[in-house]
């Protein structure tokens, strides 16, 4: 049997991931916004599938187990636009997002700025953290009402969509660089 080529993924990233969460204080300068679309399309309690499109440039799929409060393991996977864009069209459950990436004492960082004003900045860590940024403020890992899948599931809601109707869409603003938040 061929397989066919868009099965030979361009890249591939299985890892465990640790990280904790807070509400942003404020948006540090000098960071570059980047778009994100994300939608699942299979969850439970502790698992997930999603698909996220990147400036509608790149794509990926990614499937997470939760392993406790703040470590997961994670297979994500690169995959054709169209693809995702199918996959994407395919759910109402998805949100979009700006994100800014930054790093501190060498972890990674990823700020995420909502539609609805909701703001995060999630770092990622292999020894555990014992300073966190000044931009950090109240930490909500594992806050429930924080999670994306979470966040997508109530936009689905206030937009009035069920998984069997129509397109969900959510308007999306850039803000500015410095902007406090």
């Amino acid at each position: 049997m061929k397989i066919p080529p868009y099965f030979c993924f361009i890249k591939k990233i299985s890892m465990i991931e640790r990280e904790r969460k807070f509400k942003l204080k404020y948006l540090p300068e000098g960071l570059t916004p980047i778009h994100i679309k994300q939608a699942y399309l299979m969850f439970d309690k502790k698992k997930q599938f999603r698909v996220r499109i990147i400036d509608d440039r790149e794509a990926y799929v990614a499937y997470k187990v939760k392993i406790d409060r703040t470590t997961k393991s994670e297979y994500e996977y690169e995959i054709p636009i169209q693809d995702a864009n199918h996959l994407y069209q395919s759910t109402d459950i998805k949100l979009e997002k700006t994100r800014y990436r930054t790093t501190f004492e060498g972890n990674k960082v990823d700020i995420d700025v909502y539609p609805d004003g909701k703001t995060s900045a999630e770092i990622e860590y292999e020894i555990d953290l014992i300073n966190i940024p000044d931009y950090c403020g109240e930490e909500i890992t594992g806050n429930k009402d924080w999670s994306n899948l979470n966040i997508a599931k109530k936009n689905s809601i206030t937009n009035g969509k069920s998984s069997r109707r129509g397109k969900t869409t959510t308007k999306f603003p850039l803000g500015k660089e410095s902007k406090r938040v």
